[in-house]
C-alpha cells in the first residue's frame, strides 16, 4: 500500500511537471544526445522525451517532431489532458503497476520496451490512436530506473484501436521466466481485461469456449444459430484485440 502511495505521488509530480520543461543541461546533452538521435532514426516517433523518476524536473528534455496538437501547447502534459476519459484511470493503473514492477527488480538499460496504445481527442469527435514506447536507458547503482526514453507516435491512419493495449517486450529469457515479470503481466492483463465489457450472451459463449466446446456444440447448448455463435466469437476477438481464440484463451488464462 505504501509503495502504491509513493508511485501515485511520483505520477502526480510527473503530470504536474509536464509543462515546466527546459532543455537538458550541457553535461546531459553529451550523455543522451546520441541515444535520442538513434531512437528517432530507429523508431521514427512523432514526439520524444527523456523522463527521470529520480528528479522533480521529470522531463529534462522533450521535442515535438510532428505530432499535431491542433494549435494547443505542444507538450505531453497537454496530450495527457485529452486522453479519452474512460481510459485515463486505466492508464494510471497500468503506469502505477509498471513503476511498482521496475522498483521491485534490478534491471539493466534497454532490458524491456514498454508499449502502450491509447486514444486521445483534441477535437470533439476526432478520436486518434497513439502509441507510447518507453525504454529505460540508465539505472542507478541499485538497478532502479534513473532515466527513460519515451516516444509517442500517432498511428491513427494505420491502426485505429478502440481500447487500451499494453505490451512489455524483451528478448531476455531470465526476465520472461522470472516470477516478478509473470506476476506483473498477469496483473496488467487483469487491469485491461477488467475494462472490457461483454454482454451476457458473450459471457455464456466464452464460458463454453473455455470448456472446449465447438461453435456447433455451443449453438445446440444455447439454442441459437451457429452463425450467431461465430458472430459472438468475432466480437470478443475484436474487444480483446486478439486474432484468434487460442490467443484469447491464453490472454484470459
Amino acid at each position: 500500500m505504501q509503495l502504491e502511495i509513493e508511485m501515485k505521488k511520483y505520477l502526480d509530480e510527473l503530470f504536474a511537471n509536464f509543462n515546466k520543461i527546459s532543455h537538458y543541461s550541457e553535461e546531459n546533452e553529451k550523455r543522451y544526445d546520441q541515444k535520442i538521435k538513434d531512437f528517432i532514426i530507429w523508431d521514427k516517433p512523432d514526439f520524444v522525451a527523456l523522463i527521470g523518476p529520480e528528479s522533480l524536473e521529470v522531463f529534462p528534455y522533450q521535442k515535438n517532431l510532428r505530432l499535431d496538437f491542433n494549435g494547443r501547447d505542444e507538450s505531453v502534459y497537454e496530450a495527457v489532458l485529452h486522453i479519452i476519459e474512460e481510459q485515463q484511470k486505466l492508464i494510471t493503473k497500468i503506469d502505477l503497476r509498471t513503476m511498482q514492477y521496475l522498483f521491485e527488480i534490478s534491471s539493466t538499460p534497454m532490458d524491456i520496451l514498454f508499449k502502450l496504445r491509447f486514444n486521445i481527442e483534441f477535437v470533439k469527435g476526432d478520436v486518434r490512436t497513439l502509441v507510447r514506447k518507453v525504454h529505460i536507458v540508465e539505472v542507478n547503482k541499485y538497478g532502479k530506473p534513473k532515466v527513460g526514453l519515451m516516444g509517442v507516435t500517432d498511428i491513427t491512419d494505420v491502426m485505429k484501436g478502440e481500447r487500451v493495449v499494453f505490451e512489455a517486450k524483451t528478448t531476455k529469457e531470465s526476465i520472461l521466466n522470472s516470477k516478478e515479470y509473470k506476476s506483473f503481466m498477469s496483473d496488467i492483463n487483469n487491469i485491461i481485461n477488467g475494462s472490457v465489457f461483454l454482454t451476457n450472451r458473450e459471457r455464456e459463449v466464452l464460458h463454453q469456449i473455455t470448456e472446449g466446446k465447438t461453435s456447433f456444440q455451443i449453438s445446440q447448448n444455447l439454442s441459437i444459430a451457429k452463425t450467431t455463435v461465430d458472430k459472438h466469437r468475432q466480437n470478443m476477438l475484436k474487444k480483446y484485440n486478439v486474432s484468434n481464440i487460442t490467443s484469447l484463451l491464453r490472454l484470459l488464462n
